[in-house]
């Protein structure tokens, strides 16, 4: 007679976890302060069977197996993997959850020996790496009559490349677009930088949307080749456009629809910060000009350099799987001193706001160089940022309606000096001063823009947020003009700095009678040289009366404590900034 078996019962309990669970979405990322890289391995998986203790040994030969695994390595080098025919610790034991719909290309990837040195204790350095691959750029790219000289423009191209490897620890990154005439090198160095960049793609302006936001929610370095439809706001996929302007700060994501099977159709939040560069003939348009560095390219007169393909790797100066390998090591290794860098960035820069966004990563990765022993990158990049907002980009921007509107402020507020009508610095334009001497600028330096009103100009006055009057007696409608206010506006929007409060009140140059003088970034570091800043003045940079003077030993100059409340550090140019140490 068969004994009938009783069925086992279940006991479950269900908890409420007070966290969200840790999810790892980059290839290299950091999660609860500590790194992570994952990248996809073949492993041979090697079975034999193993003969109790006591009994005879078989003969029986070993099967192997081999597959293809996640693999998770800490920045300690160790590995952990989910794959049950692994001897590794699985992902529960460090409570991260992956979440990778699909494997990037095998090429793109960390390397088989590259993760065995890594593991191994190898670590790269990171001015070598550096100066490896501003080799490759100067081998292949002629940045003559660019932004500054070749090698301050490879450097450039360099620290965005390294950028890109620890994106992670940024909150901002900016942008790049090469642009230039045909055969000036912009697709070339598009294409050197995605072989470099992390998980480097080189896409054409028809790529689908579809794909554009699974390789942007990995994170990977996104090159739009002949872009040229990117920078109008008409031509292109509202969708795709919309993906492209979110990138470039951390946290940004866009939701979509997705097919759900039976369930119909879910929406998922796809993240868009990522790095993107954009090869044109045409300069971006306002708004992605904000968030972009423009790289003037010409045609090269040098024929190696000319005739060279980035895809020729014969022609590198340095092996490409090693230094991708290299690359890989120094994103895990570093990525958490980066993250403390881009705050130190904020104290240290000589931009602010806005104008610091697109190269706060870049500035950062070179600042992160400097204390790793490359002297003399931080201030080369440092002094090329500021030369970019301030004397390339408002050429670059000239035909941006809002610029020209203020730019006329300040030539209407000048003459206002001149004329000493100005009254507890405070002066009145109306909008039709304004837009007469708008047009004149148009007009005098040729400027292609579309025909604008005095309607326009007062709504884009509105926009600005100054304070709209009509005095008694006055001809119209105009604005009250706070003239310590225009040095912060010109710092805000890039306007080469102007002198408006130089007024005498009597003759000469700034007098009543007198000319008013617009004096240029150059003219105003001599002027600081030799005499120091007018402690009687706002800084041009904050726009605040807040001067103190050095001790004696230091040269005794006066600097500006708003701007740099902790300032004990040097003097450079005759504008002093933090230590970089």
């Amino acid at each position: 007679m068969s004994e009938t078996k009783t069925p086992k019962s279940i006991q479950r309990s269900v908890l409420i976890l007070d966290h969200d669970p840790k999810v790892m979405n980059r290839l290299i990322c950091l999660i609860d302060g500590h790194a992570y890289a994952a990248t996809w391995l073949y492993l041979l998986v090697i079975e034999k069977e193993v003969a109790p203790e006591g009994e005879e040994k078989t003969s029986t030969a070993p099967t192997t197996k081999r597959k293809l695994s996640l693999v998770i390595i800490d920045e300690n080098g160790k590995f952990y993997c989910d794959d049950p025919d692994v001897n590794f610790p699985p992902l529960s034991s460090l409570r991260i959850e992956t979440h990778f719909k699909d494997m990037p290309p095998k090429h793109k990837l960390w390397s088989p020996e590259g993760v065995k040195r890594y593991a191994a204790g190898s670590r790269p350095d990171a001015v070598d790496v550096f100066r490896r691959i501003v080799d490759i750029i100067t081998t292949f790219i002629d940045f003559d009559h660019s932004l500054a000289d070749q090698q301050t423009m490879a450097e450039l191209i360099a620290c965005y490349i390294l950028a890109t490897w620890f994106l992670d620890a940024f909150t901002a990154i900016g942008f790049l677009w090469p642009n230039g005439q045909r055969g000036s090198g912009k697709t070339q160095l598009l294409v050197l930088i995605t072989e470099l960049a992390y998980l480097g793609q080189l896409i054409l302006a028809g790529g689908s949307f579809a794909s554009l936001r699974d390789m942007a929610d990995l994170g990977a370095t996104l090159g739009f080749d002949d872009a040229e439809n990117l920078s109008g706001t008409h031509q292109v996929d509202p969708d795709k456009r919309a993906l492209l302007l979110a990138g470039n700060r951390k946290g940004n994501t866009v939701p979509v629809k997705e097919p759900a099977g039976k369930r119909g159709w879910q929406t998922r939040y796809v993240n868009t910060f990522c790095a993107r560069m954009f090869s044109a003939i045409k300069i971006p348009d306002p708004v992605l000009a904000s968030r972009t560095i423009t790289i003037p390219l010409l045609r090269t007169t040098n024929y190696k350099k000319a005739n060279a393909d980035p895809l020729d790797y014969v022609l590198w100066p340095h092996g490409k799987q090693p230094l991708l390998d290299d690359l890989w090591a120094l994103g895990l290794t570093h990525i958490k001193e980066l993250q403390n860098l881009e705050r130190e960035i904020n104290q240290v820069a000589r931009l602010s706001g806005r104008n610091l966004e697109p190269w706060r990563a870049i500035l950062a990765v070179a600042l992160w160089l400097e204390k790793q022993g490359m002297k003399g990158i931080w201030q080369r990049l440092d002094e090329l940022s500021y030369r970019y907002c301030f004397e390339f980009l408002p050429d670059l921007q000239s035909a941006d309606l809002t610029l020209i509107v203020l730019r006329a402020v300040m030539e209407c507020a000048s003459n206002a000096v001149s004329a000493g009508s100005a009254s507890e610095e405070m002066v009145f334009i109306t909008t039709e001063q304004i837009t007469q001497v708008a047009k004149s600028i148009v007009e005098d330096e040729e400027i292609a823009i579309a025909p604008f009103s005095k309607a326009k100009v007062g709504s884009i006055m509105r926009s600005l947020r100054f304070e709209s009057k009509r005095p008694k007696g006055s001809e119209g409608r105009g604005w009250i003009i706070s003239l310590k206010d225009m040095d912060g506006l010109s710092m805000a929007y890039g306007i080469n700095v102007s002198s408006l409060l130089d007024s005498d009140g009597t003759t000469g140059t700034n007098g009543t009678n007198g000319a008013h003088q617009v004096i240029s970034f150059d003219d105003l570091i001599a002027q600081w040289e030799a005499t120091g800043p007018d402690n009687t003045k706002p800084c041009f940079a904050c726009g605040k009366v807040a001067w103190r003077e050095r001790p004696p030993e230091q040269g005794g100059k006066l600097y500006c404590s708003v701007c740099h409340p902790n300032e004990v550090g040097y003097e450079r140019e005759g504008i002093f900034f933090l230590p970089q140490n």
